[in-house]
């Protein structure tokens, strides 16, 4: 009895460290993840700008190319 009952505690302190490093790997993913997304929005508003301003400068140049 006392020997099923050391392996059940081996066994539960596995789990644990088991579960200890899915968090850690977790953790690390989803920060990295986070600065992606990070970096994609700061992508987006780039190009959000670029579109804004070439459509401007598009509507000028259309204007003076129409007699």
């Amino acid at each position: 009895m006392k020997r099923k009952s050391l392996d059940f505690i081996e066994e539960v302190c596995l789990d644990r460290d088991v579960l200890e490093r899915k968090v850690e790997l977790l953790e690390k993913e989803l920060r990295e993840l986070e600065r992606q997304l990070e970096e994609l929005k700061m992508r987006r508003n780039y190009i959000r700008s670029e579109l804004r301003n070439t459509r401007k400068r598009l509507e000028e140049l259309s204007r003076l190319c129409t007699p």
